[in-house]
């Protein structure tokens, strides 16, 4: 008569890890794949309003001339000086 088992010890461990990443480790791994797709179509959603803000500071911006340029301003320039020489590079023939 034979004694040894008609399964081996090898299918019983299988299963039991079979076991251990079906019903642990793949809940696990689709909650992880669902959050990090809410957090694209986060993203997503956020960027496609930056282009929309951007697009319309840029269509309501885009009539003004380059009014000044601030480079060379510091703390002691007087709104004369900033408003004649904006003046000036406008081809205003007057300045304030």
């Amino acid at each position: 008569m034979n004694t040894e088992p008609v399964i081996p010890d090898f299918v019983y461990t299988l299963w039991g890890v079979t076991l251990v990443v079906g019903y642990l480790l793949l809940p696990v791994a689709v909650y992880w794949l669902h959050s990090l797709w809410r957090a694209a179509a986060s993203i997503r959603r956020y960027a496609r309003d930056s282009v929309v803000a951007a697009e319309g500071i840029a269509r309501g911006t885009a009539a003004l001339p380059a009014s000044c340029d601030v480079r060379g301003m510091d703390a002691t320039t007087t709104y004369g000086q900033v408003t004649g020489s904006t003046a000036r590079r406008a081809g205003c023939r007057c300045s304030p």
